[in-house]
């Protein structure tokens, strides 16, 4: 009986680490840009709340899922606090500041990305309506819509090769 229980629990942890892995080794010539909404937010009447404790623990789950990566290189965030704090424990683990871009210019932010961040991984947090405008600007479409206001799982993970269309793909965390 414990035997099956081991390895029950083997699988099962097995399955969850599994799910922890975000993505394939980077090749050298590759940029990668990581997009997501900013974590759970405390609901106030304040328009720049911070995160609530389910926010502040998703905004850890987003660093174990980075660990994958080697190194992530550069990190932008709106200047609003729920923003800035879901990018702040990725911005720790990689000793790295928090640039900040301004949502009212995504096109301008878009380009900005593609020329000046080639071959880098890049983590970009946003808000519902400019995280899926910001990943339609950089693929040059209008396949996203804006998320849920009560959706804060979403992730999208662009991969670009030289010479080779980019890649999205979406994750739920």
């Amino acid at each position: 009986m414990k035997f099956l229980i081991v390895c029950l629990l083997t699988v099962v942890f097995s399955a969850e680490a599994q799910t922890q892995h975000v993505e394939d080794p980077i090749s050298d010539n590759e940029t990668v840009l990581i997009f997501t909404r900013h974590a759970e937010k405390l609901q106030s009447d304040d328009n720049d709340p911070s995160l609530n404790e389910e926010g502040k623990k998703r905004a850890l789950k987003l660093v174990t899922l980075l660990r994958n990566y080697d190194v992530v290189d550069k990190i932008y965030s709106t200047s609003y606090k729920r923003t800035m704090e879901t990018a702040q424990p990725t911005a720790n683990l990689y000793e790295l500041p928090i640039r900040t871009y301004d949502a009212k210019d995504l096109d301008a932010f878009a380009t900005r990305l593609l020329e000046n961040h080639m071959g880098e991984t890049v983590l970009i947090v946003g808000h519902s309506n400019t995280t899926p405008e910001l990943i339609n600007h950089v693929m040059g479409n209008n396949d996203l819509e804006k998320f849920d206001e009560d959706d804060y799982s979403n992730m999208y993970i662009i991969r670009i090769e030289e010479g080779k269309e980019p890649t999205i793909k979406h994750y739920v965390y």
